[in-house]
């Protein structure tokens, strides 16, 4: 969600004299950031329309579009249900999810959490983080920062050039994606 400021101090910061190629990876289909512009995906649009055109831009693009990690290493249902809301083309069994979440069916890596109150809500995402981060409780501060492969003093561990492969945004056991419906 690079807002259009965010871009220009990036650009800024950059000495272009010694930059031969500047790579951007993101998601179009992201929200659109809070703030002015959406540069990445105006960039997007704008390299897919050079593309259609045939022009030199259109090989500057590159898509991911094969599933390469999920939590149960099968198809992610939480992949699935996001299809839904991008400008791509849907899977061929897209709306199974639909159907599954209407017969309560389980899902291999996505949780459906209800809440009525915002109280309740707090609660079950207290719940949830705690679940999947391996949490003790939501002041879990220690677990939290290992849960990010950070180190006690809750700064990353930067003692080998290797030090960002260590980095996890989930446990070991894998995080679940939660959506939460009132």
């Amino acid at each position: 969600m690079l807002t259009l400021d965010d871009l220009s101090a990036v650009l800024l910061a950059l000495d272009l004299a010694h930059v031969q190629r500047l790579i951007l990876v993101g998601d179009p289909n992201q929200l659109p950031p809070i703030g002015v512009g959406r540069p990445f995906a105006d960039l997007v649009a704008h390299i897919d329309a050079a593309g259609e055109a045939s022009q030199p831009l259109g090989e500057a693009l590159a898509r991911l579009t094969v599933e390469l990690r999920t939590a149960t290493g099968e198809p992610s249902d939480a992949l699935r249900l996001a299809s839904w809301y991008t400008r791509e083309s849907q899977p061929i069994d897209a709306d199974r999810v639909l159907s599954d979440l209407e017969l309560g069916n389980a899902f291999n890596d996505l949780s459906i959490v209800y809440w009525k109150t915002p109280d309740e809500l707090r609660s079950r995402i207290d719940q949830q983080l705690c679940c999947q981060l391996g949490l003790k409780s939501a002041g879990d501060v220690r677990g939290f920062n290992a849960a990010l492969g950070l180190t006690r003093k809750a700064s990353f561990p930067m003692t080998t050039t290797t030090a960002l492969s260590g980095f996890r945004s989930c446990p070991p056991s894998g995080c679940i994606p939660t959506v939460f419906t009132s």
